[in-house]
């Protein structure tokens, strides 16, 4: 009788073996996530994260709503490293102001998918992620040409300033002579604003880090070099992501027992993906946003 039993103290280090074997999961799928996140500009992460929380195979398996607010600690620490490997490509105002006008609409979405089928939300879904990975082609497409090759003079009405636009191995340089010349106010606020706007309620509809959103629109409505549309995304994405992991931690639905294993390594692999993001060519960034965007639109339908 007593040999069938298990004595206390092995059942304390198998105890001990599962959850080491559960944190040394966690790292490796936060480094993973991290690394990746960071190339595509924080594209997936929870659509990827929530599935392996939640199923007992892959991390543990954690309720729904514990999933979505631990995948936040993934979001938090790889938007912090992408931050800080690309904080000379980081255009930080525009970064505030689609972090704050994504958090005011992120509820309408939400509200507005609670009124929606989840069978119209997943189809929503994938049809997104597929539009999503072709803008960034037919931009280039359309209008990389004119970009690249847009070596122009400007001169000011007054002829005394001199702005030459040039491309210089990926990078966009400004060089200017005379008098500064300042974005336009649209420029500079209502187009961040009205990107930050849409990509806090798609996020809110669909569940979508708000990286689908901004990547695109500010390759599309703006002429920021592709490393700096990665590192202004990513850095959009600090704020939402740890004011909703304090407040999910607040609230305890936050899965202490895996949260500090996926930070650790979402930032070490964030660190890593933004490290090679900052030295890669930019065709090569742009080609792998693209392709992932366009994986998550076939899996958003057959998962």
């Amino acid at each position: 009788m007593a040999s069938a039993l298990a004595s206390p103290t092995s059942v304390s280090v198998a105890s001990k073996s599962a959850v080491k074997f559960e944190a040394t999961k966690s790292f490796l799928f936060g480094g993973v996530a991290g690394f990746a996140g960071c190339l595509v500009g924080g594209v997936g992460g929870s659509f990827l994260m929530v599935p392996m929380l939640t199923s007992r195979g892959l991390i543990t398996r954690l309720s729904r709503p514990q999933a979505h607010a631990t995948s936040l600690v993934t979001v938090a620490a790889t938007g912090i490293a992408g931050t800080v490997i690309l904080a000379d490509h980081v255009d930080y105002e525009a970064a505030a102001i689609i972090s704050v006008c994504g958090m005011m609409t992120a509820r309408a979405g939400a509200m507005t998918a609670s009124r929606l089928s989840p069978a119209l939300l997943r189809t929503s879904l994938g049809v997104f992620f597929l539009s999503v990975a072709s803008i960034i082609p037919l931009n280039s497409y359309f209008f990389g040409n004119q970009k690249d090759n847009n070596n122009t003079v400007m001169v000011t009405n007054s002829g005394q300033s001199l702005l030459t636009r040039q491309r210089d191995g990926g990078s966009l340089a400004l060089a200017t002579t005379g008098s500064s010349t300042e974005e336009s106010i649209s420029q500079r606020f209502f187009v961040p604003a009205g990107i930050g706007g849409c990509s806090g309620f798609i996020a809110g509809l669909l569940g979508v880090g708000s990286g689908a959103v901004v990547v695109p629109a500010l390759a599309l409505l703006t002429d920021k070099d592709y490393r700096e549309i990665l590192g202004t995304s990513l850095c959009a994405l600090v704020f939402p992501a740890v004011t909703g992991t304090v407040t999910h931690f607040a609230r305890g639905t936050l899965a202490m027992r895996v949260a500090p294993a996926l930070a650790i390594g979402a930032s070490l692999g964030g660190l890593c993906g933004a490290s090679l993001a900052k030295s890669s060519n930019e065709n090569d960034l742009k080609t792998l946003f693209s392709g992932w965007t366009a994986v998550l639109g076939v899996g958003a339908w057959l998962l």
